[in-house]
Order: structure tokens, then C-alpha cells, then sequence
């Protein structure tokens, strides 16, 4: 009996401690960083043809191309993660069975919000967010939209204290041939 009870003492003893850090980790908030993973490993697997169009202002370049490094592409999808503690509280959620919607409940978060819509069977169809960043040399404003199995659109608009505004762009569609 004693043998078991200093067993227990020492499972117990090193086990990970709980702390609030943790309870914030595991939020209510859908997890695009994970499903933006999946996305990352299936578009890697199957090596789709991206028909790609990168604009600056005024100038736009197409290309047919085959994305080399999808984490770098879609980087700014997987920046996406409700699920950090800083973000704990910081949304109202409106749902429905087939869209979630996340707003901002204050200016000073970064992601103002987020749209998740799903099919019938309850599958991502299309991920909608809309960030800010705004400080006293600079402000962004970024939209990006991801629609599964047809492409990507990623717009910026970045004005610079003394540099001016500047509009970058980026609509990647998938050949689904």
C-alpha cells in the first residue's frame, strides 16, 4: 500500500500543472491555424496549378505557376489563430449552423474580424478576415479570403507616415482541370 501511495504521489508530482495560461489556450474559437495546417498539407500533396495575379497600385502581373513553399504563401492564413490567449474574451461570436462570425469587441486587436462559412455536411467552404494595425508611423488594413478548393485573395492597403499609402494585392486561383 504504501509502494502505491508513493506511486501516486510522484504521478501526481509530475504531472503538468494547470494553470489559467492553459485554460486560455483551449478557447471556444474555431482553430483556423490547424485547418489552415490541413489545407497546407493537402495543397502540398496535391500540387495544384495556381493561375496567380500579384499587384502593386496600379501594376499587376498573372502567371500560371506551381507554389513551391504553401507555408510562405498562405503564411498570412496561418497567422490567423483566435485560439492565443491574448485573444481570450476579445470577440463577440455570432453563429448559425453554417456561418461564425467573429468580431472585435475593441480597435486594439489586430484581427477586427473573421467569417467562417460551412457546407451542408458542416466542411469549411470560405474563411474571411479583416485585420488592422494601427500605430503612429503606420497603418495596414488587410483582407484575406480563402475559398476552398477555388483559391485565395489577399489585398493590403499600407499607409507610411511620410511615404504615402501604398495597395498590394494578391488573388491566387486554383486549376481544378
Amino acid at each position: 500500500m504504501i509502494i502505491i501511495c508513493s506511486l501516486l504521489a510522484v504521478a501526481v508530482s509530475c504531472s503538468k500543472p494547470h494553470d489559467a495560461a492553459t485554460d486560455a489556450n483551449t478557447s471556444n474559437y474555431y482553430p483556423v491555424q490547424a485547418f489552415f495546417k490541413k489545407e497546407v498539407d493537402s495543397l502540398r500533396q496535391h500540387n495544384p496549378t495556381v493561375q496567380k495575379t500579384v499587384g502593386k497600385d496600379a501594376d499587376e502581373e498573372t502567371k500560371t505557376v506551381h507554389i513551391k513553399n504553401w507555408e510562405a504563401e498562405l503564411g498570412a492564413f496561418l497567422a490567423i489563430d483566435l485560439t492565443k490567449a491574448t485573444y481570450a474574451g476579445m470577440y463577440e461570436v455570432d453563429s448559425t449552423e453554417r456561418q461564425i462570425l467573429y468580431t472585435a469587441k475593441s480597435d486594439d486587436v489586430d484581427i477586427q474580424s473573421l467569417s467562417i462559412l460551412f457546407d451542408e455536411s458542416h466542411q469549411v467552404t470560405t474563411i474571411t478576415a479583416m485585420k488592422n494595425e494601427d500605430n503612429f508611423l503606420y497603418q495596414n488594413r488587410e483582407q484575406l479570403s480563402y475559398l476552398r478548393g477555388k483559391g485565395y485573395t489577399l489585398f493590403k492597403e499600407q499607409h507610411i507616415l511620410l511615404l504615402g499609402t501604398t495597395q498590394y494585392q494578391i488573388v491566387g486561383k486554383f486549376d481544378t482541370n
